[in-house]
C-alpha cells in the first residue's frame, strides 16, 4: 500500500444501508408508516367500541324511561296553632302514614309532626295516606298532588278521626 493511503481504500460498492431501500424489509402502508397495522384488531377495536356505545345509549334511554314514568309526590298535612287568652299558644299535633309506589313496588312511610309537614318524593303514585290530630286543640287539613295534580284535598278536621285517602 502507498504511503499516505491508510484506511482510505475506496471500496467499488457503496455502504449496505445506503444500497438497499428501507421499503424491502418493512411491509407498505399507506401514509408511509413502518409499522404494520392488523386490520382484524382494528375491526375487533371497532366493533367493540360499537357495542359499549349501544349498550351505555340502551342503559340511558331505559333510565330516562323510568323516570318519564314516575312524577312528583307530595303529602301536605297543614295545622293550626290554638292562642289562649293569657297568650300561651299550642300548636296542633298529628301523625299517620302514607304508601306510595315507586317502580312498582309499594313504600310505607310515617309522618308526624306539629303544625305543618310536607313531605315530596319521586314514584309512580300514591296508593293511600291516613293522618289523625294527637292533640286536644287545634285542626288538620291533608292535601296530596301528583306531578301538577292535586289529588286530594280534605276539609279542615278539629277532631281526633283520622283523614284517609286511598287511590280510587
Amino acid at each position: 500500500m502507498p504511503e499516505g493511503f491508510e484506511g482510505s481504500i475506496k471500496s467499488p460498492e457503496p455502504p449496505l444501508a445506503l444500497a438497499v431501500p428501507l421499503s424491502r424489509f418493512t411491509p407498505q402502508v399507506v401514509g408511509g408508516s413502518a409499522f404494520f397495522v392488523d386490520s382484524t384488531k382494528t375491526t375487533n377495536r371497532k366493533n367493540k367500541l360499537k357495542q359499549t356505545i349501544l349498550i351505555v345509549a340502551a342503559s340511558l334511554l331505559a333510565i330516562s324511561y323510568s323516570q318519564a314514568q314516575e312524577k312528583s309526590l307530595n303529602v301536605v298535612v297543614m295545622g293550626t296553632t290554638t292562642f289562649a287568652i293569657n297568650g300561651s299558644s299550642t300548636p296542633v299535633t298529628f301523625t299517620g302514614s302514607y304508601v306510595y309506589v315507586k317502580a312498582g313496588k309499594e313504600v310505607k312511610e310515617d309522618i308526624s309532626g306539629t303544625r305543618n309537614r310536607s313531605e315530596a318524593f319521586w314514584g309512580d303514585f300514591i296508593k293511600s295516606c291516613t293522618v289523625q290530630r294527637t292533640s286536644d286543640t287545634g285542626k288538620i287539613k291533608l292535601m296530596i298532588t301528583e306531578g301538577t295534580n292535586m289529588i286530594f284535598k280534605s276539609s279542615w278536621v278539629s277532631t281526633n278521626s283520622p283523614i284517609k285517602y286511598v287511590k280510587k
